[in-house]
């Protein structure tokens, strides 16, 4: 095809797409999109859940209603490199822990829907059965320096926030040094974090994390730069010991499962649906 060919046809699909906008009006266009998407996943059950706030976007964020993958063990890193395959064909795939804490958060907020506890109910006994692999990595620094908190690993929607975050492990209302919880669910309030998920478990919520510098990997050399120094650890949701847990100590050599969501950018009202 020669060059004058190209530009036409390039044309004419800039004219056929301008021509669906006016017709039908952007958001209509978006929804007949997603329509017919859905045909891609003729089986899978999911929900979605409008409005959900996720770092400077507003998403519609659709849920798997069963473990993604059909519940395999994968590491993170396997995760990522499922999630990245996944996302170019608009399939399912694994979130970094603000995108499932704005998900959880914004059911929460829902009232007088009917699908709200049934989603609950899905996400407790998920809790309960297994650790949740999410794609937020922590990266402890080896010489007690700046931590870095790393989110969408492995992901081209990679980014990252440095912050200390080495401490004691406890229920988070009771914690003596504060964390930024802004850089890890995008929220500082505890009160509400503790809420959300105790409101899905029954339980207060927990958290783990590495408490001091002897924990740490002893085995890295000190002649190397503190930079370069860093014990990576994965980031899980669970139920672990009666409480509601979040994880940021798993091993990044672990396999677990975990929920299956896809997010799309949007600007609509908060709604909750099924697709079953």
């Amino acid at each position: 095809m020669s060059m004058r060919e190209n530009i036409v046809l390039s044309k004419m699909k800039t004219d056929f797409y301008d021509k669906l906008i006016e017709e039908k009006g952007f958001s209509n266009l978006v929804e007949e999109i997603r329509r017919k998407s859905l045909a891609s996943y003729p089986r899978k059950k999911f929900w979605t859940v409008n409005n959900i706030v996720y770092r400077n976007g507003i998403y519609r964020v659709d849920l798997l209603k069963d473990f993604l993958d059909n519940g395999d063990a994968k590491t993170q890193d396997e995760w990522a490199e499922y999630s990245r395959k996944e996302k170019q064909k608009n399939g399912f795939y694994v979130g970094d822990f603000p995108l499932y804490h704005s998900l959880f958060s914004s059911i929460h907020k829902i009232k007088d829907d009917a699908k709200k506890e049934e989603v609950r109910v899905f996400l407790e006994r998920k809790f309960r059965e297994k650790w949740l692999t999410t794609l937020t990595r922590i990266k402890y620094s080896s010489f007690g320096e700046i931590d870095e908190i790393v989110h969408n690993y492995n992901m081209s929607e990679e980014y990252s926030f440095f912050d200390y975050f080495l401490g004691q492990s406890g229920l988070i209302k009771n914690l003596e040094n504060r964390i930024n919880f802004m850089v890890l669910l995008g929220t500082n309030d505890l009160q509400e974090i503790n809420s959300i998920y105790k409101w899905i478990t029954g339980r207060d919520t927990h958290l783990f994390r590495k408490d001091s510098m002897k924990t740490l990997n002893k085995k890295i050399s000190k002649k190397i730069p503190s930079h370069l120094n860093y014990n990576e650890r994965v980031t899980r949701i669970g139920f672990y010991s009666g409480l509601a847990n979040l994880d940021f100590d798993g091993g990044k050599f672990g396999k677990n499962p975990a929920l299956g969501i896809r997010a799309i950018p949007t600007t609509t009202v908060p709604v909750l649906y099924s697709y079953s």
